[in-house]
């Protein structure tokens, strides 16, 4: 969270398509997460290639074609960050992460019905 002087000059959030939780066709098994969160302790800026399908971000092929041959889009994490990633979103999904002064901002927050 952020300190609370930079968090008084923000009015809102306005959030699309974030990673709450990864959608369940694509989540890594259990045991993946443990070992992966173990090794990422040991050497945490090991890089990790993990492939992301380009028609689980739109349905439009050319969006699709323009993800898969943009050379920015590497398909690559460390393990610390994929760690982290995972813990922020099981956070939310399970209702840990709790908001002091929700009351002071406002979030919305789009999805389509298809997002993966």
């Amino acid at each position: 969270m952020a300190p609370a002087e930079i968090r008084a000059q923000v009015t809102g959030y306005l959030c699309e398509s974030p990673l709450i939780a990864i959608h369940e066709d694509t989540q890594p098994s259990q045991i993946v997460v443990v070992v992966g969160r173990l090794v990422a302790k040991i050497v945490p800026k090991k890089q990790l290639v993990q492939k992301i399908e380009s028609t689980y971000l739109s349905r439009d092929k050319s969006v699709c074609v323009d993800f898969e041959n943009d050379e920015l889009c590497h398909d690559t994490g460390t393990l610390e960050g994929l760690a982290g990633m995972l813990q922020r979103a099981d956070y939310l999904d399970s209702g840990r992460l709790v908001f002091d002064d929700i009351e002071s901002c406002k979030l919305w927050v789009g999805h389509g019905t298809e997002d993966r």
